[in-house]
């Protein structure tokens, strides 16, 4: 075994940031970049320009100049320590930063196999934990069971929620497992704890008390090294928190450093009164290159929106970006308005985040389809070209 094999070997053990200091210097001595970023990271100077420079440089002779501008904030001590599906680049994963992610969450309808698929095209030697929220129709097969398997040598923990997606994971080296009750019935050889879960949740329910105290810890200490030094007050770990307050745009990621998205925000469902036109009782569609997702009825569209700017706790930035979205298809009667990649991407994640306020702030608002169509903007509004937004009696030829 090499000397860089022993310390790998030695973090994948026990995580230690003073392990990490020593495989910091000897990648340096490799003249490998992945070196700087760990280096960089253990002792983050966001304030300081040069900093942020000296980290942008070594993550774009890592992963490339494009990637690294899109994906580095979810770069930590040169590993991905946790990433949700709607939440990164496709491309993370098959990039050199894929073979360091450490945790691992797919949910939903329709993206989950595509997600595991991806995930298990590689070997994942790093990937430790591991969480499936499915809600789709079929199971996902062994054939994929085995081919997870077979790529996570080092998965220790398995949490599955919502429908079935195997009936077994035999998985040699899980230790704890973590099943709602639908799921309890798959036969995995470990420790099994049964989880609570909101249907249609990416994720199994969080404690408020553990919500706020890491939205207080983040508050006075948003360097990840000192974060994950309180991992013992809280059943998830602690990166798998961030990424999900992340994902729900709470929290803002920056490499190493945390920040509250909007300082003051009440985690708490609210119930206040926003003054938004209603829009047209009729349909919709959101053109995207070749295909388009259709909107039965904007009026009951745009009032699920209104309903939950009212009562989840969104940040400023989401918020604005709800309003944009809601405005853009005020602005789409009888005619068919141009949405330019930029702000398309802000919407996709914007409704992406719904979906996780959803699961960690469980509210009666819409109902299923309501749902399934934040899901599928979540999902499918993605495109290099924009998109138009058309409405019922607006034709082109």
């Amino acid at each position: 075994m090499t000397a860089g094999e022993e310390l790998e070997a030695a973090l994948q053990r026990g995580w230690s940031f003073d392990e990490l200091e020593v495989y910091a210097d000897h990648l340096l001595s490799k003249n490998d970049p992945r070196g700087d970023v760990v280096a960089l990271d253990l002792f983050p100077r966001p304030e300081q320009a040069s900093w942020v420079q000296r980290r942008r440089t070594a993550l774009a002779a890592w992963l490339g100049n494009a990637l690294a501008a899109r994906a580095g904030h979810l770069v930590q001590h040169g590993f991905v320590h946790e990433l949700r599906d709607g939440m990164y680049p496709v491309e993370l994963l098959q990039s050199p930063a894929g073979m360091y992610l450490r945790g691992y969450t797919a949910w939903g309808r329709t993206r989950v196999k595509t997600s595991l698929e991806q995930l298990a095209s590689r070997p994942r030697p790093w990937l430790s934990r591991l969480t499936i929220a499915y809600y789709g129709d079929a199971p996902l097969g062994d054939a994929l069971a085995r081919a997870l398997i077979q790529a996570t040598p080092r998965l220790e923990e398995l949490c599955i929620v919502g429908r079935v997606p195997f009936d077994a994971f035999p998985h040699p080296g899980i230790k704890r497992a973590r099943l709602d009750a639908r799921c309890y019935g798959i036969d995995i050889d470990a420790v099994k704890t049964r989880v609570e879960v909101v249907d249609g949740a990416p994720g199994p329910r969080i404690a408020q008390d553990d919500l706020e105290l890491l939205m207080e810890l983040v508050e006075l200490a948003p360097d990840c090294n000192q974060l994950y030094t309180h991992g013992a007050q809280f059943d998830e770990p602690v990166p798998a928190l961030i990424a999900r307050l992340a994902a729900a745009q709470l929290v803002e990621l920056a490499g190493p450093v945390v920040r509250v998205a909007t300082p003051g925000l009440r985690l708490e469902l609210g119930d206040r009164v926003l003054a938004l036109d209603a829009l047209p009782d009729g349909r919709g569609w959101i053109e995207i290159d070749r295909h388009s997702i259709q909107i039965d009825n904007l009026e009951v569209h745009g009032t699920f929106v209104r309903r939950c700017l009212e009562t989840f706790p969104i940040c400023a930035r989401m918020h604005d970006t709800l309003l944009d979205y809601h405005r853009t298809w005020a602005r789409a009667e009888g005619s068919r308005v141009i949405v330019d990649p930029e702000r398309l991407a802000g919407f996709r994640a914007a409704f992406n985040a719904l979906l996780e306020l959803r699961g960690l702030f469980p509210a009666s608002i819409g109902d299923a389809r309501a749902w399934e169509i934040v899901e599928q903007i979540a999902h499918e509004l993605v495109s290099d070209r924009g998109a138009y937004f058309r409405q019922y009696g607006y034709y082109w030829y």
